[in-house]
């Protein structure tokens, strides 16, 4: 898309660009985990071009209906807890890469967060190697700010054949959201897989391609009056949604390449024009808040953070951040006044309890 950089949009049409170049008029997509919500947008792009839809482990853009959190630290151990937060710490200090950062988690015990079965070292030096290599602004903005899309009202009566599968292990989510994902889109084919966490196609690799194969060989061609009738139905409620995010992306480009006391301009411009409106997603902000902090700018972190609490004054984990800035800039006071906020609101979270814990302690 000229001029907006990456866009959750734009993979939505990179990947339909591919399909042209190999001169396929209608493909299977599959997506996994993040491409599971692509795979869930680009159907929705183009549902004239898809065949059918394979949802592995794939996150589920439905909304608030998908309580927050997750269940990945459930077999993690006191002290590996302690041990991955202490990696952490030096990450954010910048005395390790990403690199480092996903091998000495992972082997110090996070593997236990989406895998049934322990991977080998093999296993973790390659997921460390590529699973988490892009661009940085590739994550900054797209990484999280998808979430905010909707497609509860969308894919309700989805006509193109879907197949959704899901690890009983997947820890990613709370439990409920198998149930809630599956109520999303009810004409989807389902399969739970028994002994699987997250990553379901190297856990149950037979069971999972059998899976896959019947699906695909299965498929019956759909009447094209049903797919356009589907498209005038949702391309009001996306378009909606897709305005929103374009608001979004403008704001971080003005961010990226004039600066954030012009990113600050347009904000407080737009708020006196649209006073209740949202120009950025939690999420992203949160992100361009972590871009400031690996550039060790804890100052620009901070003015992001607390903008971003203006607009979403409930959040613990703005505030959390917020409390880790100042700890950074050994403002002690500022620091332990916001992880304490942020405790009020999410008094379970044993992250901030441990660096509220630390910041005592020095």
């Amino acid at each position: 898309i000229e001029g907006e950089g990456y866009t959750f949009r734009q993979a939505v049409e990179d990947l339909d660009k591919l399909r042209q170049q190999l001169n396929i008029n209608k493909w299977v997509v599959c997506g996994y985990s993040y491409g599971g919500a692509l795979a869930q947008y680009y159907t929705i792009t183009y549902p004239e071009h898809t065949a059918g839809m394979v949802l592995v482990g794939a996150t589920p853009l439905i909304g608030a209906d998908l309580p927050n959190g997750s269940r990945q630290q459930m077999f993690i151990t006191k002290n590996e807890r302690k041990r991955i937060g202490e990696i952490y710490d030096l990450y954010r200090k910048g005395l390790i890469n990403d690199l480092q950062l996903m091998y000495n988690k992972e082997v110090n015990g996070d593997w236990k967060r989406q895998n049934y079965y322990k991977p080998s070292y093999e296993e973790i030096v390659r997921k460390s190697l590529y699973e988490w290599s892009y661009d940085e602004i590739f994550k900054q903005k797209v990484g999280w700010g998808y979430k905010q899309y909707s497609f509860k009202e969308i894919l309700v009566d989805c006509p193109i054949p879907t197949l959704m599968c899901e690890g009983k292990w997947d820890l990613t989510w709370v439990e409920e959201k198998r149930a809630i994902f599956r109520q999303s889109q009810p004409l989807a084919q389902f399969i739970l897989f028994e002994h699987a966490g997250h990553t379901i196609f190297s856990e149950q690799p037979e069971l999972f391609f059998a899976k896959l194969r019947d699906f695909t060989e299965n498929l019956e061609e759909l009447p094209e009056v049903r797919i356009e009738d589907w498209k005038k139905r949702i391309y009001p409620i996306i378009n909606s949604q897709e305005a929103f995010f374009h608001r979004e992306n403008q704001f971080i480009r003005i961010v990226e390449t004039e600066g954030l006391a012009s990113g600050v301009a347009f904000y407080n411009s737009f708020k006196k024009e649209h006073p209740n409106e949202k120009l950025f997603s939690e999420d992203n902000m949160n992100n361009l808040g972590y871009f400031f902090w690996k550039k060790n700018d804890n100052i620009s972190a901070a003015q992001v953070f607390l903008i971003n609490l203006k607009e979403y004054p409930d959040s613990a984990i703005i505030l959390e951040n917020l409390g880790d800035t100042y700890a950074n800039m050994k403002d002690k006071t500022k620091a332990e006044e916001y992880y304490l906020k942020s405790l009020e609101i999410d008094p379970n979270n044993t992250g901030v309890k441990n660096s509220l814990q630390k910041l005592n302690d020095n």
